[in-house]
């Protein structure tokens, strides 16, 4: 319907256009970039806190418990063992 010549020459205009258009976009984004990105950075510290707060709540109860970890406690070995079918059996090294 339309000759090549003129498909080629609408393409190189439309690929120009919009190619402008999204630079100047692009240029207009970067604030609201640099200001997500400090509420993720917020986000993240906030998350680290309350992760170190639980491993040290964790690392409290460990050391109230006398150093056994659950499995360790429901056995009442204090070496490693695991529970098979009700009889403790030692962990072999591997």
């Amino acid at each position: 319907l339309v000759p090549k010549k003129y498909t080629h020459l609408i393409g190189g205009i439309l690929f120009l256009y919009f190619g402008v258009k999204l630079t100047l976009e692009s240029r207009g984004m970067e604030d609201k970039v640099s200001e997500e990105l400090e509420e993720v950075e917020e986000e993240l510290a906030e998350m680290s806190k309350k992760q170190k707060v639980a491993m040290k709540k964790k690392q409290m109860q460990h050391e109230e418990d006398g150093g056994m970890d659950d499995d360790q406690q429901e056995t009442g070995m204090a070496g490693g063992g695991d529970v098979e079918d009700g009889a403790a059996v030692k962990r072999r090294g591997g």
